[in-house]
């Protein structure tokens, strides 16, 4: 349809009134076509000679641009193919590879179809050894990210562990200490701590620090522990709690060995089948107005010795006999 269309007057005289009304609708289409065409000298509706300028404002509502060539923040991009409603596919040229501990880097290949792309991808310190050098690859090619994931047990942007940034991937290999501020903790590593950090048995007999207790261990530890019957026993406290020996013959109970204040027990003494047999005691055993301690003599029977260690030098034994 015509942009403009106007009413003729046909008659003047005798029908002013008429005539004006129609001269002001013309004006009144007139400004309403000139507000609202965007031709500057075209023949053709909306046919420009000249730049439009839309003064920061958007075009809405667009099907499909026909162009030459599409400028935008000042790069040129031409020939895309991009249809409306496609994937569009970026190509990001070559990748190149630095030695160890530098960067590799992604260029633009120079085609008119690439985007034009130019960074850094950080490389990895990890190396054979495991020891903050080397290579984030297993090699110094990147089909490496996929056949060869194993590759990644430690990654970082840094070889300095505590400079700003750095992002670490622990592997339960390593000593996890607190003191690395950039470390993130995988549940691989949760649990090979957990491990390292759980007394065992022999842990808590021994008083090993910086262990967790259980109390499977606990009650482990207390499974009584036989001393080697010999003339002269030897008591190491870090082994057990609760002792036994059979006595072959008469003895001297040796000083103990690594002992804990504040340890408490005893000694399950059983007299073999000859019985009879005694069992003088080394100077840091206390008992009872110094009088040593005297067994039974049948055989076969069992005495407990209770001990309780107040130092290493001094170590209170009560005897209590005849338990059958």
């Amino acid at each position: 349809m015509a942009k403009l269309t106007t009413s003729d007057i046909t008659n003047i005289s005798g029908a002013e009134e008429t005539a004006i009304a129609t001269l002001n609708s013309n004006f009144a289409a007139i400004e309403d076509a000139l507000e609202n065409t965007l031709s500057r000298d075209g023949t053709t509706p909306n046919t420009l000679e000249a730049d439009l300028d839309l003064n920061g404002n958007d075009i809405l509502n667009v099907g499909n641009i026909n162009a030459e060539s599409v400028t935008i923040d000042g790069s040129e991009i031409t020939s895309a193919g991009f249809a409306k409603g496609d994937a569009a596919t970026v190509s990001i040229g070559t990748v190149t590879t630095g030695a160890a501990g530098s960067s590799a880097t992604v260029t633009n290949s120079g085609t008119i179809n690439d985007a034009i792309l130019n960074f850094t991808i950080p490389r990895g310190n990890t190396g054979a050894s495991g020891a903050g050098t080397g290579d984030m690859l297993a090699s110094n090619n990147l089909s490496d990210l996929a056949n060869k994931p194993t590759a990644f047990s430690n990654i970082k942007q840094a070889a300095s562990t505590g400079a700003t940034g750095v992002v670490q991937l622990a592997t339960n290999a390593e000593s996890l200490t607190g003191t690395d501020t950039a470390k993130v903790i995988t549940p691989d590593d949760l649990s090979y701590v957990l491990t390292q950090k759980t007394a065992s048995v022999a842990n808590y007999r021994a008083n090993t620090s910086g262990k967790i207790l259980t109390t499977d261990a606990v009650w482990g530890a207390m499974a009584e522990v036989t001393l080697t019957d010999a003339a002269t026993i030897s008591w190491d406290m870090s082994t057990g709690f609760d002792f036994t020996v059979t006595l072959g013959g008469n003895r001297t109970l040796g000083a103990a060995t690594n002992t804990k204040v504040g340890q408490r027990g005893r000694i399950r003494v059983v007299q073999d089948g000859t019985g009879s047999r005694t069992l003088t005691l080394n100077s840091v055993y206390k008992t009872a107005g110094g009088s040593g301690i005297t067994l039974s003599t049948t055989a076969s029977t069992t005495d407990f010795i209770d001990y309780d260690v107040v130092s290493s030098t001094y170590i209170r034994l009560s005897l209590s006999k005849a338990w059958a």
